[in-house]
This record gives structure tokens, C-alpha cells and sequence, in this order.
């Protein structure tokens, strides 16, 4: 099946009425290194407990598995970034920027994904699509660079040029055949090791390779379980998510601030909008006296907090207290001893014990410089 331009700029404007910020056109062909890639990664067990990456792996690099007959991949971009870049202050608290006064991208994106996927198959007769974000099991980010929206960076973000690597992403699979589109210059990481020299954890093993068990985003939010004591002073002030690799890249120091408009149509607590709230002391105290799961649903509600539930939430506050080194907080920790979470009770301790410390003697979290 063959088609002119024309089909691109159908494409284009479909996108353009859901306020995306790129698009561009993979084929949907299985992509052999990094199929190969991701089986040594998922052999090395730096998948961590995320168990469901293991699931059916052949579904996350082999796209007819996922969509029968399918031709092209359609992957759409939503940036998120503000300006200025900067490293973040590990004198406050911390958030990864996609979730900072933010409603939950996935959300935002299955709106409009939906939308366009209805509209593309309303364009072209007899096509089947299926959309999804970045909880659907294909490589997105492979996919996303095979298609020339950007390239795959040392720390493993996509970088563009318009965003940096402060892009959010989701497809649509469809058995629409479409021409690939020219491909776009972009840049390099080169001979920069900024992301992996910034790592506190040194999550990024080497260039292009994240060990997930040793990734703060990783240990913030996926991770369920008890955060290991020989991190938890690396982790510093980071809540939820950690930016540190992408805030030191070069390529987003020009990258362009996100539009608050694209992401208005879902609603959030009006405290949770407020990024001076967010870097509080007063914020940390809220979440630690939250009681059940109930009060933290309501709170967070269209956030991306839900992910980590109240324990993992809590359980991130704790060693949050715990590297700030702010004594009014004890009080708020202490009562977290008596929580009926073992989780929540056994980090609150932790917390205690490094509140408690000479000031000489309490170890700080790690400057970033």
C-alpha cells in the first residue's frame, strides 16, 4: 500500500489538534539490538521487582505481537521540562519534574491518544489502532529514536532537539501503512559522562546501561519494599523521582519550558500546584500525618504520588526527614513508630536516629555541585 504525503499531514494535524509537541513515524519492525539489549538487561536482573518487564518479553520489541497485521507505530511526544534547568537544591525537598505540580501524564496522554486514535481510523477505512502509554509493553524509547524524534542518551532518556530529554511519550500501533518521514539532525552525547559522574547511587553502570535496583527514581516509586540502608543517604531530599541525570545534560540547558495549558483538563488538589508548597517543610509534614489510604487517595487524587501508595510515599518522606536534618520533624516521626505499617515504622526509626545524630556527626546527603 502506498500513500503521498498527504497521509503525513493528516497525521500531523490530528496531532496538532491534541496539543502534541512532536510526532513522528516508526515501522513497526522488531529492532534487533535492542531486542538483544533488553534480554541481557532483563538476564542481569537490573529490572529490579518489576516483575511485569519479564512478562511476555517478546511483546516489547516485536510489535505484531501486540497488534496483528500492524504496519506503522505513530510516537507521540508531550514535553514537560521548565525553565530554567537547574540542579535541584538538596537543602529542600525534591520531585522528579513529570510529577512536580503536575496531573498524571498518563491521563493527560490516554485523552488525547484516544481522541486520535478514534480519528485516525474515522481518516482511513478498514485500519485497526491501538494506543498506549508508557504502562503498554513496547519499547517505546528505541521505537521513538528508530523514528528520528531524537537519539537514546548515556543516561537512556530520549533527547530531542526541541525538549532535551524532558519528553514524555505514547504511540499508537496501527495496521496503517504510512511512509517514513525524512529524518531529522540531531546530537550526540560524545565524550560527556556528566549523567553517569552525577548518579549518587551510580545507577548508570556505564553509558547507555541503568541497573533499575540502584535508581532512586527506581527505588521511590516502583520499588515496594524496604529502601536498602546503604542507599538511603544517597538518596538526599529525593520524595519522589530524581531528575539528577537529565538536569546536568547539556542538551537541555536550551531546551524549551512545557505549555500548563496542554495539561489542564485534569484536575489536582490546588496545594499540589504549587511548586513553593511542594519543596516545603509544610509538604513533608502532610504526608507524614497522612492515616489511611483513603485521605491519600483523596489528596493525590490525578497525581502521579498514587503509584507509590500511602506506605511508599510515607516510607520516601522518612529519609527525606532523615538526610534534611530538621528536628522540628521528630515529633511527626515519632508517631510513625506506632503506624501499623512495619515499613513506615522501621523507616521513621531510621529517620529518628539520623535527627537525633550530633550535628557533627550526621553524614549529609550529597552535595551536588
Amino acid at each position: 500500500m502506498h500513500f503521498d504525503v498527504s497521509v503525513h499531514k493528516i497525521i500531523h494535524k490530528l496531532a496538532y489538534e491534541q496539543s502534541f509537541d512532536l510526532i513522528r513515524i516508526s515501522k513497526a519492525s522488531v529492532l534487533q539490538k535492542d531486542k538483544e539489549f533488553y534480554l541481557q538487561w532483563l538476564k542481569n536482573g537490573e529490572q529490579g521487582e518489576m516483575a511485569y518487564l519479564d512478562r511476555d518479553p517478546e511483546r516489547r520489541y516485536n510489535p505484531a505481537k501486540i497488534l496483528p497485521g500492524v504496519k506503522s507505530i505513530i510516537i507521540a511526544g508531550l514535553n514537560y521540562g521548565e525553565k530554567p534547568t537547574k540542579i535541584s537544591d538538596n537543602t529542600k525537598v525534591n520531585i522528579a519534574r513529570y510529577a512536580k505540580n503536575k496531573p498524571d501524564y498518563h491521563k493527560v496522554f490516554e485523552k488525547k491518544l484516544s481522541t486520535f486514535s478514534e480519528s485516525l481510523t474515522q481518516n482511513f477505512s478498514k485500519i485497526n489502532a491501538k494506543f498506549y502509554v508508557d504502562y503498554g509493553p513496547l519499547m517505546e524509547r528505541p521505537y521513538a529514536a528508530a523514528s528520528s524524534m531524537g537519539f537514546i542518551g548515556k543516561n537512556t532518556t530520549l533527547i530531542t532537539p526541541q525538549f532535551g530529554s524532558w519528553v514524555l511519550l505514547g504511540e499508537i500501533l496501527t495496521t496503517l501503512e504510512i511512509p517514513e518521514e525524512t529524518p531529522q539532525k540531531h546530537g550526540s552525547c560524545g565524550s560527556c559522562r556528566k549523567c553517569l559522574d552525577i548518579c549518587p547511587t551510580k545507577a548508570l553502570k556505564s553509558a547507555y546501561d541503568l541497573d533499575s535496583r540502584l535508581c532512586i527514581s527506581y527505588l521511590t516509586i516502583e520499588n515496594k519494599g524496604p529502601i536498602p540502608v546503604k542507599l538511603r543517604k544517597q538518596i538526599g531530599t529525593w520524595l519522589f523521582g530524581c531528575d539528577l541525570c537529565q538536569e546536568v545534560c547539556p542538551h537541555n540547558v536550551r531546551a524549551q519550558a512545557y505549555v500548563p495549558q496542554k495539561w489542564q483538563d485534569i484536575t489536582i488538589e490546588p496545594d499540589l500546584k504549587n511548586s513553593m508548597y511542594l519543596s516545603s517543610i509544610a509538604f513533608l509534614k502532610k504526608i507524614l500525618t497522612i492515616k489511611s489510604e483513603q485521605e491519600f487517595k483523596i489528596f493525590f487524587k490525578n497525581t502521579p504520588f498514587l503509584r507509590a501508595k500511602r506506605v511508599g510515599l510515607i516510607r520516601n518522606a522518612c529519609i527525606v526527614a532523615g538526610n534534611l536534618g530538621n528536628r522540628e520533624l521528630l515529633p511527626y516521626l515519632e508517631n510513625l513508630t506506632n503506624d501499623e505499617s512495619e515499613l513506615i515504622r522501621e523507616h521513621a526509626a531510621w529517620a529518628i536516629d539520623e535527627l537525633k545524630k550530633p550535628l557533627h556527626g550526621r553524614n549529609s546527603p550529597p552535595i551536588v555541585q
